[in-house]
């Protein structure tokens, strides 16, 4: 059996990627990415990572919408995970 993980850190960054040509749909139109990305390292040193993509015009979340929820259950994440 596989010993209990646990999450050491979770890191949560804006991602946002210039793209070459800026591109436009019904929605809206960009010139990058627009994503958060969360990284997660065990105490054992294992590291993942993970997208998030919120689109205001879509969904109505926001990068700063997704940072809110990332802070408000961090700790509850941490707390539930323990395998993969």
């Amino acid at each position: 059996m596989t010993p209990p993980i646990a999450i050491a850190r979770l890191q949560f960054e804006p991602l946002q990627i210039p793209f070459k040509v800026s591109f436009r749909h019904a929605s809206a139109e960009r010139a990058e990415t627009l994503s958060v990305w969360v990284r997660a390292e065990s105490s054992t040193g294992g590291v993942g990572c993970g997208e998030s993509c919120p689109r205001s015009y879509v969904t109505g979340e926001t990068i700063e919408s997704a940072r809110a929820f990332f802070d408000r259950h961090e700790a509850e994440v941490r707390e539930a995970v323990h395998d993969l």
